[in-house]
This record gives structure tokens, C-alpha cells and sequence, in this order.
């Protein structure tokens, strides 16, 4: 969210104020009233009742509502070997949805198979980062076919900090990828996904290679929290919802940032289609 004030807790870990026009968030506070306007480093202090910035506003709790992101019932581990053919359904929601911008260009090759991924070359040829980021993305989804998360971890590395804005493009891109994995992984914990050790080393590298926001969005998602849209949004594909609502959830995704929710959902898109049958998670070193 550029629209909003970032707060740093003595923890050291991000939340951030903003309008109810934003998605809602685990670290988010939404207001219904205006945003107050602190200076910047000014300290603050919360407690049970409320948001103190040091000679500044205050914020009260005594009518706030605790957001949680959509349940995914048990029920739907049934569901989740269905996904991959379920994706050719969203070719109508794709084709409802405004011209892709980021990594969004990729969403029909996701849908015609994450295996052979590409991307329209005038399109590619117009942008810097989509030529770089291709070989890459290509790399990780066939290391995925193959069973081999970790090594796709690694080669998604190469990803990290590629693009503009406060979340870069690449960094979307495998954050979808990871809230994907994590969220199935959730449900039905017998699925492959990537090693602690892997996503550990992961992390690490990508606290060095991109900014502090974008770093703290990436352990999110690996750890399974997302904004509501793409919560909703799997929620809606686990529970065949109709191509109707699925693109309303779509919709709401991409509408985040410039180019992040159309980065983040292909991302997700990229997760759900390449999914190995269910089997123990990798464990390397």
C-alpha cells in the first residue's frame, strides 16, 4: 500500500495504517475516518485501548472489528487434486478481467500450463524485466513438475527485488507462489511443499536483495497469510464457486497496487497448476 503509514514495532515487525478503501490485512489497521498524518519516526504506543502517536493522534479499539481471512473447510482437501483442471475454467474470468499489467501477462500460459510457460513476444520484448524474469520463472516451475521445491526456492532468488515500487514484481510473483503452496499445504498437510530449512535460506537471502517491506510481505506469504482478495479468492476455487464470483475475487485481487495483485495472483495461478500429487515435504539439509 503506498497510501498508507507504516509503523515499526520495537519487535521489528511492520504493520500499517490505512483507508477502508484497502484490503484488509492481518498487519493492517482500517480506518473508516480520515488518515492521521504523523511526522515521519515520530514514536507511538498501543495498549488495550488504543494507538498513541507522541503529541499526535490518538486511535480508540472500543469499536473495532478483528478481520480473519476466509476459512478454507476441511472438506476441501477432497477438491485440491481437482484444482489444475479447474484452472481451465478461469479462461473466462481471464478474459473479463482489464489488459494485465506486471507479470499478469502470464496468467493464459498458466492456464494452458505452467510446464511450457510464455509469454506473447511483443510484450516481452517491451519489457526489461519480463526478459529477465522469464528464464527464471520457466527454471522454477519445471523444478516444481519435477518434485524438486527447494531447487525452485533457489532459482527464485534470482527473482528478488526485480521490478519497481514498494513491492517489486518479482518479489509478488513468488510471494503468490509461496501463499499457494502454504495455504494447500494447510489443508492437507500430506502435499509437497517447501522445506524450514529451505524457505529459511530463502528468506534470508531475500532480506539482503529487497526492501524491508517487500521482505516482511514474502515471510507472510510463505507462512500463508495474504491480503483478503486472494484469500478469498483460493476460498472461492476450493469451494466451486461459479466463473461470476470468481471473477469478482479476481477483480478485487488485481486492484491492489500498480501491478502487485496482478503479480501476486499469477503467482497463485502458477501454485495451484503446477500441484504434485500429495506426498511427503522435501527435507534437504
Amino acid at each position: 500500500m503506498s497510501q498508507a503509514v507504516y509503523l515499526e514495532c520495537e519487535s521489528g515487525e511492520l504493520l500499517w495504517l490505512t483507508t477502508g478503501a484497502a484490503p484488509m490485512h492481518w498487519r493492517a489497521v482500517v480506518l473508516q475516518d480520515a488518515m492521521p498524518q504523523p511526522s515521519a519516526r515520530v514514536a507511538f504506543a498501543a495498549d488495550g485501548s488504543g494507538l498513541t502517536f507522541k503529541g499526535g493522534p490518538s486511535l480508540r479499539w472500543a469499536q473495532a472489528e478483528l478481520w480473519q481471512p476466509t476459512a478454507i473447510p476441511g472438506s476441501a482437501r477432497a477438491r485440491i487434486q481437482a484444482l489444475p483442471s479447474r484452472l481451465g475454467t478461469l479462461r473466462s474470468v481471464l478474459a473479463a478481467l482489464p489488459s494485465p499489467r506486471g507479470f499478469g501477462v502470464l496468467l493464459g500460459s498458466v492456464l494452458d500450463g505452467s510446464r511450457t510457460l510464455a509469454a506473447p513476444s511483443p510484450v516481452v520484448a517491451d519489457s526489461p524485466i519480463l526478459r529477465q524474469a522469464l528464464p527464471a520463472i520457466q527454471a522454477m516451475l519445471g523444478a516444481i513438475h519435477e518434485g524438486d521445491l527447494d531447487g525452485a526456492l533457489m532459482l527464485a532468488e534470482s527473482l528478488l527485488g526485480l521490478g519497481e515500487g514498494l513491492t517489486p514484481s518479482g518479489d509478488d510473483f513468488v510471494g503468490g507462489l509461496l501463499f499457494g503452496f502454504a495455504a494447500l499445504h494447510a489443508v492437507d498437510p500430506a502435499r509437497l511443499c517447501f522445506s524450514p530449512s529451505a524457505l529459511g535460506r530463502f528468506l534470508a537471502t531475500a532480506r539482503d536483495r529487497t526492501n524491508r517491506i517487500s521482505h516482511t510481505l514474502l515471510r507472510d506469504h510463505a507462512a500463508g497469510k495474504a491480503s483478503e482478495p486472494l484469500h478469498r479468492h483460493l476460498a472461492g476455487l476450493l469451494e466451486g464457486e461459479s466463473p461470476r464470483v470468481l471473477k469478482q475475487q479476481a477483480r478485487a485481487a488485481i486492484e491492489i497496487g500498480h501491478s502487485t495483485g496482478w503479480d501476486t495472483l499469477t503467482g497463485l495461478w502458477a501454485a495451484l497448476a503446477t500441484i504434485a500429487p500429495p506426498g511427503p515435504a522435501l527435507a534437504r539439509g
